[in-house]
């Protein structure tokens, strides 16, 4: 009983999977656009939280 639900569970959730676009946008300037804000969006993060990171070992010393 309880493998049966399991079971469809997983059924379901394959066939979710296997829907997914994989293929690329038709517009390969508007997809390279939004790739380049991700990464800036991605540098200015992780700048952020070096920063953050290097202020806390700075008052930890003091």
């Amino acid at each position: 009983m309880v493998t049966e639900i399991i079971w469809k569970e997983l059924q379901k959730t394959v066939t979710v999977v296997n829907e997914i676009d994989d293929v690329g946008s038709l517009d390969e300037k508007a997809e390279y656009e939004a790739w380049k804000l991700r990464e800036l969006k991605r540098t200015k993060r992780d700048k952020e939280r070096e920063k953050k990171k290097s202020k806390t070992l700075n008052e930890d010393v003091t």
